[in-house]
């Protein structure tokens, strides 16, 4: 699959980073919202025996599930996560919230605010604010413009929205740490 081989290639040391700032314990029950070709999940399940991925792209999560991990696949809505309320120690989503429309970026965060338990950590990665003015960026705004007009959009309200830091502001949540990897900032929330 190109996206796998291109992609997961392109995002090895963001994949790295998220991992480290969510600092992983054995026993922790952690969930990969949108978690497309299961990459970071697989990353995940390294350092913990309960990891749950979740993708509303049936193929992706094909994909995932012919990677023979340990980690449990599914199809689902991130919207609609389908796991009882507080209970992940860590949830994580990476380069999915910007492809949303607003709307659907609140409800996917309070689920996922929702399934965390009271003392666990969401870890978010996804394109800086602003994106700075490098090679890197303009592929970024390339690739977001050629997988279509809504994605697009989605794209451009979320940089108008200042990225991950308003969207983090208007829903009441502890910033713990943060980290840029030249255009993709990490968060390491607390709820």
């Amino acid at each position: 699959m190109f996206y796998a081989n291109f992609f997961d290639n392109l995002l090895k040391s963001v994949r790295k980073k998220v991992l480290e700032m969510a600092n992983i314990q054995k026993q922790d029950k952690v969930l990969d919202v949108c978690c497309g070709t299961g990459a970071q999940a697989i990353l995940f399940s390294n350092y913990s025996d309960f990891v749950y991925g979740i993708d509303l792209d049936n193929r992706m999560i094909e994909f995932a599930l012919n990677r023979k991990s340990r980690v449990n696949f599914g199809v689902a809505y991130a919207e609609h996560i389908p796991f009882p309320s507080e209970y992940f120690d860590i949830v994580s989503i990476s380069l999915a919230l910007h492809e949303k429309d607003e709307k659907l970026r609140k409800m996917i965060f309070s689920e996922i605010k929702r399934v965390v338990k009271k003392d666990g950590r969401i870890v978010i990665a996804d394109y800086n604010y602003p994106l700075p003015f490098n090679f890197i960026s303009f592929l970024v705004v390339m690739i977001e413009r050629m997988a279509g007009n809504y994605h697009f959009n989605s794209f451009r309200n979320y940089l108008s929205l200042k990225g991950l830091d308003d969207l983090i502001k208007e829903l009441k949540i502890e910033k713990q740490s943060f980290a840029i990897k030249k255009t993709i900032k990490i968060v390491n929330l607390k709820q």
